[in-house]
């Protein structure tokens, strides 16, 4: 089993993914709630839930939310945050989004930003949100567009060029088995949700120190800790510089353009 897929992996990088990835993350989050136009009179799950960009915006529009992740870390870290909002319509549970412990057709929209993504089963995943939803409830599950998402290039790019035979891992990054729209659009049918559409939603990822950033991701991305792995201090911060000498040759020294692709569909 790969490392993103592994619980401890996720908990032990909370507090560096709330800070250095929820900031990019949130944009999509907004149109994810803005899509399924969430109020006051919706049951949310939202599974893979992360630091809870998607569950947090959730409740701050007054549903009921119960915001799973198969990461205690994450689970503990979101219970807080709900806490410190004062959202007591919303919880947070330790649960596996492949098989959820939850009641047949009982939320009103079922969620999963990123997450879902990284699944072994799929299926059983986007299944599992489908059986959760009520008949005419809403399913959205957010992935990145693998043709669209240039921060991957740039980091093994970046190890490439200070690393005398650099490779990547062999095969594609776990998540990109769902990087298009469609194998998104196939997996959503096959679960037996109808009127299924994906929605390609673009945000700017502004770098504030893209040095920092880049030196950050092994604390907390477990997708791409292997890249680091053995790596010394020196090799990571002239690593660091090629990052952001190539951020600079895009055009813009601090951003790029990400691409999301937002799987929605009805439950019946």
């Amino acid at each position: 089993m790969r490392r993103d897929q592994v619980p401890d992996s996720w908990s032990a990088g909370v507090a560096g993914y709330e800070a250095m990835f929820e900031p990019f993350t949130g944009g999509y989050a907004d149109a994810a709630v803005d899509l399924l136009d969430i109020g006051p009179t919706h049951a949310v799950l939202d599974v893979a839930a992360g630091a809870g960009a998607v569950a947090l915006r959730a409740g701050r529009r007054g549903a009921s939310v119960l915001a799973t992740d198969f990461a205690p870390g994450m689970v503990e870290r979101l219970a807080e945050r709900f806490a410190a909002e004062g959202l007591d319509r919303c919880r947070a549970e330790v649960m596996d989004g492949q098989a959820l412990t939850v009641a047949d057709g009982s939320f009103d929209a079922c969620t999963s930003m990123f997450g879902l993504i990284f699944f072994p089963d799929l299926d059983a995943g986007v299944r599992e949100l489908a059986r959760a939803a009520r008949p005419g409830g809403s399913v959205c599950v957010g992935t990145w567009h693998v043709a669209q998402f240039p921060l991957a290039t740039l980091v093994a790019a970046a190890l490439g060029e200070v690393i005398d035979g650099f490779a990547a891992p062999p095969g594609p990054p776990t998540w990109a088995r769902l990087g298009d729209v469609d194998s998104i659009a196939a997996h959503l049918t096959a679960a037996g949700l109808v009127d299924v559409e994906v929605v390609p939603v673009r945000r700017r990822w502004v770098f504030e120190d893209p040095e920092a950033f880049f030196r950050s991701q092994p604390s907390w991305s477990p997708p791409v800790q292997p890249l680091f792995d053995g790596l010394d201090d020196d090799t990571i911060d002239r690593a660091a510089e090629a990052f952001a000498a190539a951020l600079a040759r895009t055009g813009d020294a601090n951003g790029l353009d990400v691409e999301a692709l937002l799987g929605v569909g009805r439950s019946t």
